[in-house]
């Protein structure tokens, strides 16, 4: 833990239920607006523009095909 961190542990614990509960909203409140300022920044995890459209049915002249499986060897049973 960090000196501060002590600290800020040091300092809460002397505060009363209501005196936490609201130190404990600030915070959310911090980190909303931190999580709003760096929401632009962040790498875009959604398909590109018209990815669906463009490949949709690209398979449909070479469908996969499953082959055939081969047969399995018996193995014994674990007790």
């Amino acid at each position: 833990m960090t000196e501060i961190t002590q600290d800020f542990f040091a300092r809460l614990h002397v505060l009363n239920r209501r005196e936490k509960l609201r130190v404990i909203q600030l915070l959310v409140e911090d980190l909303a607006r931190t999580e709003e300022k760096t929401a632009g920044s962040m790498p875009k995890t959604s398909w590109p523009a018209n990815y669906f459209d463009e490949t949709f049915g690209s398979l449909s002249d070479d469908p996969l095909v499953r082959p055939e499986q081969g047969v399995f060897e018996v193995r014994e049973e674990l007790t």
